[in-house]
This record gives C-alpha cells, sequence and structure tokens, in this order.
C-alpha cells in the first residue's frame, strides 16, 4: 500500500518532523522512513544515531539530519 493512500495530504503550511531511532545501516525500518520522506517531503529529519554509509544514505537525498 502506497504512504499517501494512508496519510491525508497537508497543507502547505504545515511543519513537519520525523524522529528516527537510529540510522546504523539501510535495513527495512529505513525504507519505511524513505517512504514517509516520500509523503512529508519538507519535513526535518532528528535521529540518536547517524551511521548511514554515503551510499546507504542516498534514500535521503541531500537531506540533512540533525542528532
Amino acid at each position: 500500500m502506497e504512504l499517501s493512500r494512508v496519510l491525508p495530504s497537508l497543507p502547505a503550511h504545515t511543519r513537519a518532523a520525523l524522529v528516527h531511532d537510529w540510522l546504523p545501516v539501510r535495513g527495512g525500518a529505513e525504507r519505511v522512513l524513505e517512504g514517509l520522506l516520500g509523503v512529508l517531503p519538507q519535513s526535518d529529519l532528528f535521529t540518536l544515531v547517524d551511521f548511514l554509509s554515503e551510499e546507504d544514505r542516498a534514500f535521503l537525498g541531500g537531506r540533512p539530519v540533525t542528532t
């Protein structure tokens, strides 16, 4: 199921933050995060640990990650 079907469209002025526990490798949880970033492309991203390699972090699209 596409996330856009589950989450309603948000008004343009809405701010959102995505908080992910940690980013050690690209696995299943990171694929879910990728989907959420697709639905909420303007959201800020926060995490406790960010150890993703340059190769694995391509799904972030250059988005800064705040630890």
